[in-house]
């Protein structure tokens, strides 16, 4: 049975990676491919936003204007060079990944053929499947890696944060019994000031013992 930790930090790690799979759409939205410059993205998306503008479409305002956000959406988003950076390392990984996976394959089957072989990766189609597919499990190891990070790094500052109270309360409990210690040396004097005379009043009294008086004996 499923825990509901386990659920959440599930769908946690989906939503993430959805959001990493909608900035590779947003360029597909702009209808570029994803090696494009920032400034071909803008000359699309100002062709483009003219095209779908609302007023251009007055048969039909409302899906114009949701295509319009879309398209703003998209090159707001492509814009920024942070996101931009982590979609083009994603593709650029992908691409290096599927390309090696082809030509282990295409060696493989040439080396047992002993002939140039055809692959069903050939297809621009098929291949640019298989790449969706790369860039989405990039985009998943990277979401569980830093998941996984991000709860060694919880761990470490709780860990920090134990060893940090239990140092503060040692050190509360050596400054207490210090400060009871201090307090307490007048009394630990004054009492072996007191025992001290006591015992030399008791030894004071035995050697000065005065003699019993014995009356004398009378003749009658």
């Amino acid at each position: 049975m499923l825990s509901a930790m386990y659920l959440i930090t599930y769908i946690e790690c989906i939503c993430l990676i959805l959001v990493q799979i909608i900035m590779f759409l947003y360029i597909k939205v702009l209808l570029l491919p994803l090696e494009s410059t920032v400034e071909e993205m803008r000359k699309q998306y100002r062709r483009l936003s003219i095209l779908v503008h609302p007023d251009k479409n007055p048969d039909d305002r409302e899906s114009a204007q949701k295509a319009f956000d879309i398209l703003k959406k998209a090159i707001e988003m492509l814009e920024d060079p942070e996101h931009r950076a982590r979609i083009q390392l994603i593709y650029e990984e992908a691409k290096s990944r599927t390309d090696k996976l082809i030509a282990d394959k295409r060696k493989a089957q040439k080396k047992e053929s002993g002939e140039k072989v055809v692959l069903l990766e050939d297809d621009p189609e098929y291949y640019e499947k298989l790449l969706w597919m790369n860039r989405v499990k990039i985009l998943a190891e990277r979401e569980r890696k830093r998941k996984m990070l991000a709860e060694r790094e919880v761990e470490d500052k709780k860990r920090a944060h134990l060893e940090k109270q239990e140092l503060l309360e040692r050190k509360k409990a050596e400054t207490e019994w210090q400060k009871n210690y201090e307090e307490s040396r007048d009394c630990r004097v004054n009492s072996w000031k007191d025992f001290q005379k006591k015992k030399k009043g008791r030894v004071g009294n035995q050697g000065l013992r005065m003699p019993k008086h014995r009356a004398e004996a009378r003749e009658h």
